[in-house]
C-alpha cells in the first residue's frame, strides 16, 4: 500500500485506506500520523476526525483528545462525543469543564443506538444505553464537584433510565449511607 501511495503522491486515495487498517488492528500511534496527515488537507472527514480522538485516547494523549472530540462535537452535535470529552476532562481532574460538557450531552438528542460498556468487576462488564451512561458520568463529576445532591440525582436518574446499572446502584447506595 505504501508503494502504491507513493506513486500518486501527498494526495494519495489510499491513505484512507491505511489509516482504516492501522485503526481496525488497533495500532494507534500509526493511525494517528496516518489521520493526522490525511487531516491537515481535509479536515471535514468526520470518521478519519474519530478515529484520530480514539488514536488519542488510546495512547494516553487526554488533552489532545478532547480537543478532537470537541471538534467533532461542534461538527456533529453528537451526545457520545460530548461524552467521551466530558470523560476525558474528568480524567484530566478538569472537573468544571468535565460537568459543562456533560450537562451539554444530557441536553442534546439521543438516537437510543450506542451503548456503553462498563467494567463492573475483573469478570463482569455491563453495557449501558448512552443516555444512562450520561446521567452515570454527570454524577461522578458532582461528587467530584462535591455536589452530593446533584450527584444522587443524576445516579437516580441513571438508574431509573437503566435499571440494572450495578456502578450507578453501587455509587447511589454508597451515598445514602454518607451522612450530611
Amino acid at each position: 500500500m505504501y508503494a502504491i501511495i507513493n506513486l500518486e503522491g501527498p494526495q494519495s486515495t489510499y491513505k484512507d485506506s491505511l489509516a482504516y487498517l492501522y485503526f481496525n488492528a488497533r495500532n494507534y500511534s500509526s493511525c494517528f500520523l496516518v489521520t493526522n496527515d490525511i487531516l491537515k488537507n481535509n479536515s471535514t472527514n468526520l470518521e478519519l476526525l474519530e478515529m484520530q480522538a480514539v488514536s488519542l485516547e488510546s495512547l494516553g494523549a487526554y488533552s489532545k483528545a478532547v480537543e478532537v472530540y470537541e471538534t467533532l462535537l461542534t461538527k456533529t452535535n453528537n451526545n457520545y462525543h460530548a461524552y467521551k470529552a466530558a470523560g476525558l476532562q474528568l480524567a484530566l481532574n478538569k472537573f468544571d469543564e468535565a460537568y459543562s460538557t456533560i450537562k451539554k450531552a444530557d441536553q442534546l438528542p439521543d438516537n437510543g443506538k450506542v451503548e456503553v460498556t462498563f467494567q463492573v468487576n475483573k469478570n463482569y462488564n455491563e453495557n449501558v444505553n448512552l443516555k444512562a451512561a450520561i446521567a452515570y458520568l454527570e454524577g461522578i463529576i458532582a461528587m467530584n464537584l462535591e455536589k452530593k445532591t446533584e450527584a444522587k440525582l443524576s445516579f437516580e436518574r441513571a438508574v431509573k433510565l437503566f435499571p440494572n446499572f450495578v456502578l450507578a446502584k453501587g455509587r447511589l447506595e454508597t451515598l445514602n449511607t454518607i451522612k450530611e
